[in-house]
């Protein structure tokens, strides 16, 4: 077989097998320039997506595509090692070809299987499950359920904390969409959206009807972290996140400042001492109002923005985030560091290795800058919102 211009169907002189094929296949990402195996997780489900395939089966799991890598297997998946192949600009149908060829020959070479005087027999038309595959829809489906519950429930107790530690330590900021923006991100606009409904219903029960006017304000900054990220791509770096972010601060300020004026004249308790200052410097009331408010959303945008952005990149390790590229690669980090000592499937999938084969690593350095290199970027600042005494924890 000529190896000096990439993969080819193998001599008939020379059997093919399961190591010449995984060869092939390191050779074929070397080529295509050491692409990373999370990449490639992203490139394989974009091709199933394209052909039709849901996006719960469409993902195929990081470390089974770091095993098709892997030397020493026995028998291979034809359809991922096609798929893989295909990402990395080969030819899907030689390389699933192959695959099918060789677990053929496996099996004739096999032989029938002896039989054994065994009194519960497996019987032979159930095949052997293979640890490399992902698991079935209906196990995933089930795991994405249970998952997005729990991130709900989670979210939730983060906005009553917010608005406890609020209370409690009579803070000048809100804390109260903290949660809404993680659940916005993580699994969608609209989730977000009724993780800010629920914040506030359960608010009645603390702060009374005074907390409904605000639930469009939490309901906005929801829609506009979670297209933001997941349709428009502001998640594809630090400048873009916090520039969002910093929007998230300005769209709560615009639609509060008129419910303070109109509902409240002008205040709930959080900016009274900075809008009288501002009155006192010459400014008029309603101006000092809108002014006072987005000093305090941008502060409390921003401390919420940090937070969102620490919850998020580990929850994206789970199931990666549409148009989140940086979730993902903080999301990571970790796994560059002492514990990568131990080179473990779990850590390869991560590394981004150019041209490396599976089994090498890169310095800790290397790893944490390359990972950096697209996403670092200035933070921005942030603009306020208003709350009362009573119903801290409104933006």
């Amino acid at each position: 077989m000529d190896t000096t211009s990439g993969p080819a169907v193998p001599d008939d002189a020379v059997p093919d097998d399961v190591d010449r094929i995984v060869r092939d296949l390191q050779r074929l990402r070397v080529v295509a320039g050491g692409v990373s195996y999370a990449e490639i997780v992203r490139r394989v489900t974009t091709l199933r997506q394209a052909a039709g395939m849901p996006g719960l089966i469409a993902r195929p799991a990081r470390t089974t595509v770091y095993d098709a890598f892997r030397p020493g297997r026995t028998r291979l998946d034809a359809d991922l090692v096609g798929d893989i192949a295909a990402a990395l600009g080969g030819d899907r149908e030689q390389f699933r070809a192959r695959c099918l060829h060789v677990r053929l020959a496996a099996e004739v070479t096999a032989g029938p299987p002896i039989p054994t005087p065994d009194p519960d027999p497996v019987p032979l038309s159930t095949p052997a499950a293979d640890p490399t595959q992902d698991p079935p829809a209906a196990d995933r489906g089930r795991a994405h359920t249970s998952y997005t519950v729990v991130v709900l429930l989670g979210c939730l107790a983060l906005n009553l904390f917010g608005y406890v530690a609020v209370e409690v330590f009579d803070l000048a900021i809100f804390l109260d969409m903290t949660g809404t923006g993680i659940a916005a991100i993580a699994l969608g606009p609209w989730h977000g959206a009724l993780v800010a409904i629920a914040t506030h219903a359960v608010g009645l029960g603390v702060h009374g009807t005074m907390t409904v006017p605000f639930v469009i304000v939490n309901i906005a900054g929801a829609l506009i972290w979670g297209y933001g990220v997941r349709r428009f791509g502001q998640g594809s770096s630090l400048p873009r996140f916090f520039l969002l972010t910093l929007l998230v601060a300005a769209v709560c300020t615009a639609l509060a400042t008129p419910i303070l004026l109109g509902l409240y004249d002008g205040g709930t308790g959080h900016s009274a001492s900075l809008v009288q200052g501002l009155v006192e410097l010459g400014e008029p009331f309603g101006l000092a109002v809108l002014h006072a408010n987005l000093m305090m959303s941008a502060a409390d945008k921003l401390i919420s923005g940090f937070i969102i952005l620490t919850v998020v990149s580990g929850l994206s390790r789970r199931w990666p985030i549409p148009g989140g590229d940086l979730f993902l690669t903080l999301g990571s980090l970790d796994r560059s560091g002492p514990r990568a000592a131990t080179a473990t499937p779990r850590t390869e999938e991560s590394v981004q290795a150019g041209g490396l084969q599976p089994g090498s690593r890169p310095s800790s350095a290397t790893s944490w800058s390359t990972r950096l290199s697209e996403s670092v970027g200035t933070g921005a600042a942030k603009m306020p919102g208003t709350s009362p005494p009573s119903t801290r924890g409104f933006s």
